[in-house]
């Protein structure tokens, strides 16, 4: 029987040689999403971290936003990673995509909110398995709302530390919050990580579920790409 190193060991020989006889990423936006999984797994992470943007895209007619086509004033900024229509119109349907694939963790969410940036759409992908994922789609004013509506409701902190964003432990929900509202004005520049756990807030996962849960065919609708095929 083969060691726990020699079964990494092939295991590791047998990832390389995949990822090389992997093509390129876009061959494979309109697989599946169970397939779809399998190949995200197989990638490097940066490879794969791009190939999740255009595979979610393609769901919807939607492409990645390419920065040649951001104007020159805004190259500095962080305009998102995918827009709603074949082409880009900034402040009406760039997107900021954020997934998650961790299994281990039953949170909705992500990490590094720019709220300073000019992106009016949120877009977070949740894989649950194997077999089943979710998406939710805010406005930058619902996603807002709902970080401070549900630190109101449930007394717990509106949002965690992030990169770049300081220390934040000692702020009370009321300094955060006028920290959010600072961020949305362009007076500063946080990134702020923020999720739930479906697991141990049900009633609010519904809620969000109820209101922001979204299919590729609402995506078509919402961004007017009803004529891209199911």
């Amino acid at each position: 029987m083969n060691t726990l190193l020699e079964r990494i060991q092939n295991a590791n020989k047998e990832r390389l040689a995949i990822q090389t006889e992997l093509k390129s990423i876009s061959e494979y936006y309109d697989l599946s999403y169970e397939e779809m999984y399998h190949y995200y797994h197989a990638m490097k992470t940066k490879q794969a971290e791009k190939f999740i943007e255009g595979w979610v895209a393609h769901l919807y007619g939607g492409t990645k936003i390419n920065n040649k086509q951001v104007p020159a004033e805004y190259k500095k900024n962080d305009v998102g990673d995918i827009q709603g229509s074949p082409k880009l119109v900034l402040g009406e349907n760039n997107i900021e995509l954020k997934t998650s694939f961790n299994h281990n963790k039953a949170s909705v969410g992500g990490g590094q909110f720019r709220l300073y940036e000019p992106v009016p759409y949120y877009l977070l992908f949740r894989s649950w398995s194997d077999t089943e994922y979710e998406m939710f789609l805010l406005t930058k004013e619902q996603l807002v709302h709902e970080i401070k509506q549900r630190a109101i409701d449930s007394g717990m902190s509106a949002y965690t530390q992030s990169q770049g964003s300081g220390d934040i432990r000692n702020l009370t929900n009321e300094e955060k919050f006028a920290r959010l509202d600072e961020n949305v004005n362009g007076t500063r520049d946080d990134k702020i990580g923020w999720d739930f756990n479906r697991d141990t807030e049900p009633e609010y996962y519904k809620h969000f579920c109820d209101n922001y849960r979204v299919t590729a065919e609402d995506l078509r609708k919402k961004f007017g790409n009803e004529e891209v095929a199911s």
